[in-house]
């Protein structure tokens, strides 16, 4: 018998859901995070909020700030873009409400919505990865750096 083996990652930093995964099951963990062995698939919320999280960057970003007047065909075709990939990795016939189409339309309408409606507030940066370091109370500075993806930095504290 021939054994297999994988190389394990060892990264730079580690992420919110990496360390939520390792606190829930660190088996699952490690074969997801150090060994790679893990599926792809994700769920029908996953790809809707990839998905709208893409359109609203694709809205914001050019103008650094502030909501943009006019088109929103780019933001639309970012979401349209972005749910492709993301449905495709849904296994939607083990899906009890499975409805892709119709979480399409939701989607686009929860994305128009976003972008159409007055808000109070200026959007300084959206969709960031931020990296800080990580201070055990009994260990000190880990070696090893928390990363994490900020949807969006405000001029209000309450968004």
């Amino acid at each position: 018998m021939e054994l297999i083996r994988y190389e394990e990652r060892h990264p730079e930093h580690v992420s919110v859901s990496e360390l939520r995964e390792f606190l829930a099951c660190p088996l699952r963990w490690w074969y997801k995070y150090r060994l790679s062995l893990w599926t792809d698939k994700t769920t029908p919320f996953f790809a809707l909020g990839t998905s709208v999280h893409s359109g609203l960057q694709h809205w914001y970003e050019p103008v650094a700030g502030g909501k943009k007047d006019g088109d929103l065909t780019k933001a639309y075709e970012a979401y349209r873009t972005t749910y492709a990939i993301e449905s495709a990795k849904v296994d939607w016939m083990s899906e009890k409400d499975a409805d892709p189409i119709g979480q399409q339309a939701m989607g686009q309408e929860m994305l128009r919505a976003a972008l159409t409606e007055g808000d109070d507030w200026t959007a300084h940066a959206v969709e960031r990865t931020m990296f800080s370091e990580i201070k055990h109370s009994k260990l000190g500075k880990l070696p090893i750096k928390l990363k994490a993806q900020v949807d969006m930095i405000t001029d209000k504290k309450d968004v």
